[in-house]
């Protein structure tokens, strides 16, 4: 490791291998940044290499699954802590008994391959940041736990030894993640085995 991106490399290959698949988050400081953008085509570039994605998104305001007048939105009206649906595509579960403060607890319980966790000040390393022109004020990561950062090239940071993309290079970004991250723990995870 001769340089400070050699080192960041193998922090956040080092952080992936501590968890049971690879997690990685983006964050941001503020909302309307444009952290579903990454995501959304961080989700599609991954899925071109074959990998299943998921995502768990936190929701400091709460959210709702339920639309009026379905059967589960009438059993959480009744008073159900939790409720479940089983489809032809799939389930979906919503517990309102339990808050899982853990982000890697919900990304470990998800089927897939590799998980992004999508959240304004939460993330594990490695960590993206999403950055805007007269949008963002500071970096929320820690330069130290920062592995890219993705956005507007004059909020860009020069004191760190992150990746920089634009917003039009998510895809190069998610090869990055690929090449760099994911191939490396696979192999890491095959020789142990």
């Amino acid at each position: 490791m001769n340089r400070p991106s050699d080192y960041q490399q193998a922090k956040a290959i080092d952080a992936l291998l501590q968890h049971q698949k690879p997690i990685i988050s983006v964050v941001a400081s503020r909302s309307k940044t444009g952290k579903t953008l990454v995501v959304e085509g961080l989700i599609k570039a991954l899925k071109d290499y074959g990998l299943s994605v998921g995502l768990v998104k936190s929701d400091g305001h709460g959210f709702s699954m339920d639309t009026p007048g379905t059967d589960t939105a009438r059993a959480t009206e009744a008073g159900a802590t939790a409720v479940a649906i089983a489809g032809l595509n799939g389930y979906a579960i919503i517990d309102h008994g339990v808050r899982i403060d853990d982000l890697t607890e919900l990304a470990n319980r998800l089927t897939s391959e590799v998980v992004l966790i999508e959240s304004r000040s939460r993330g594990v390393v490695p960590i993206i940041e999403v950055v805007r022109d007269n949008h963002t004020e500071a970096l929320i990561t820690s330069v130290g736990d920062l592995w890219a950062v993705i956005g507007d090239k004059a909020s860009w940071p020069n004191n760190t030894a992150a990746l920089a993309f634009t917003f039009d290079e998510t895809a190069e970004l998610a090869k990055h993640i690929y090449e760099d991250l994911i191939v490396p723990v696979k192999a890491l995870r095959q020789a142990e085995a």
